[in-house]
């Protein structure tokens, strides 16, 4: 599931909840023609929870950039 934060705080969820905000999906990335944008926020991965970084790239197995 990926919403934005406006569409997640309309439901009641936020961060502090759990979830990752996405920053940056380059242009040219399977995650931007896939539709991931800047100011998504990942709730879950294949219908698992996400509440951290680390658990994204556990369920993943993508690296991503601290830049």
């Amino acid at each position: 599931m990926l919403t934005t934060i406006e569409e997640a705080s309309s439901v009641g969820a936020s961060l502090e909840a759990g979830g990752i905000l996405v920053l940056d999906v380059p242009g040219e990335s399977v995650a931007y023609k896939s539709g991931l944008r800047r100011g998504d926020l990942i709730l879950t991965v294949n219908q698992q929870p996400v509440k951290s970084l680390a658990d994204f790239q556990r369920l993943t197995g993508v690296e991503t950039s601290d830049d």
